[in-house]
């Protein structure tokens, strides 16, 4: 038996990402045709083509983590994919993060690297090397559960 859990961004996180980039796109095609420039279609073709990758990284973006008897298995699709095997961990513990800048990937001083789409809460992985890890959960109980039975100091 392991743990599984699979996050998304929350709904007004992605509203607020989506009214942020349709906003950013107003602006730019304002100021694109009242300079009135010939080459429009091509400024308009140029934005689409990074509109539409952020709006589908937005829509799939994923963090699945599954904790079992050898490790951690992070996947943050479609960025990264990461496997923390117990023989290299030190110490792991649920922890309340707080606010860490934002949801995604976060680099910080106090938490080293840390993985969210959501909330404030998740495991503190230290490693043997010294460098930490923060994984984001929705499923506290569940995951100190998996704590508790897969990962011996």
């Amino acid at each position: 038996m392991s743990f599984n859990e699979t996050q998304k961004f929350s709904s007004k996180i992605l509203w607020f990402m989506r009214v942020s980039l349709v906003l950013t796109l107003l602006v730019l095609l304002s100021a694109f045709f009242l300079a009135g420039d010939a080459n429009n279609g091509l400024i308009l073709s140029l934005i689409a083509l990074i509109c539409v990758p952020v709006f589908l990284i937005l829509e799939f973006c994923q963090l699945k983590t599954k904790i079992d008897a050898k490790g951690i298995d992070l996947n943050f699709r479609p960025f990264t994919r990461k496997y923390y095997a117990w023989a290299d961990v030190q110490d792991a513990k649920l922890i309340n993060y707080g606010f860490v800048g934002g949801w995604g990937i976060r680099m910080t001083l106090k938490y080293g690297t840390v993985y969210n789409t959501q909330g404030q809460e998740g495991v503190l992985l230290t490693m043997k090397t010294g460098k930490k890890i923060v994984i984001g959960t929705q499923r506290k109980t569940a995951m100190q559960a998996a704590l508790n039975k897969f990962f011996k100091a």
